[in-house]
């Protein structure tokens, strides 16, 4: 197969990665492509699977100059090289560079306990809402609209507003492949996400959906994020309680407009 696509995007995420001190690696893999870059104290690795058709960007801490191999998913994408193109492409790219450009991934060192209860998730609601942009694009003016009215980021409230109507759209037309990336946006923000973003991903989004569609996406989610929807299932006919609303800030066309 050729694996272009991939090559295209690692350019990319090495143009973020490098001028941080990251060095790209040769790295001999099982995996159908890897691009694997190393700093300091962590280290990322971009890779597809032909078979699932998912291309990803994985973070891991770093232990005596070497990756320490405790993968964890940041981004996930469905790709297929047959009909997905450019746009695609760029898309991928943009998700992943986007984050590498300001994210810092909590990594938890080799050998270091964590606490089981504490909130260690390193997602929080607002960067989860902005993952849900690569299934619904039109989601990226409202999250501008809601950035740009309130702070803090409204998680819960904006979440029913603008995306549980959206993914009950997409659970009556039945589409695979964006069910799918659904999915799989759904199981590593749920894997990544501090606790206020688990509790949305499954009392808010995976809740919102009728009993007759959970089948379409069941197939897809990954065994943490079904057993813990699972046990949030009762909690179906239960409002989760929604931020207290601040001040809201002046548009920026009321700002404008007192200039």
């Amino acid at each position: 197969m050729n694996y272009s696509f991939m090559d295209t995007i690692t350019e990319r995420v090495a143009e973020v990665l490098e001028p941080k001190g990251y060095q790209k690696q040769n790295v001999e893999t099982d995996k159908d492509y890897a691009a694997l870059f190393t700093g300091e104290s962590n280290a990322y690795m971009v890779v597809y699977n032909a078979k699932k058709q998912l291309t990803a960007l994985k973070v891991c801490g770093m232990d005596d100059g070497q990756p320490d191999n405790q993968w964890k998913s940041i981004s996930t994408w469905i790709f297929n090289p047959e009909t997905d193109g450019n746009k695609e492409i760029n898309s991928i790219a943009n998700d992943f560079t986007d984050f590498l450009a300001g994210g810092k991934p909590k990594i938890t060192n080799k050998g270091k306990k964590k606490n089981k209860n504490s909130d260690d998730g390193n997602a929080d609601p607002k960067f989860f809402c902005k993952r849900m942009v690569n299934v619904f694009p039109q989601l990226k003016e409202e999250i501008w609209a809601e950035e740009d009215g309130y702070d803090p980021f409204r998680g819960v409230t904006f979440t029913e507003e603008h995306i549980v109507p959206k993914v009950s759209q997409l659970m009556q037309t039945g589409n695979k492949q964006d069910i799918q990336k659904l999915a799989n946006i759904l199981n590593t923000q749920y894997s990544a996400g501090d606790l206020s973003t688990r509790s949305i991903i499954t009392i808010v989004v995976l809740n919102s959906i009728k009993p007759e569609d959970e089948e379409k996406i069941e197939e897809y989610l990954s065994e943490d994020l079904a057993k813990a929807w699972k046990f949030a299932r009762p909690y179906r006919t239960k409002k989760v309680k929604p931020e207290k609303v601040k001040p809201i800030k002046p548009s920026m066309m009321e700002r404008l407009g007192e200039q």
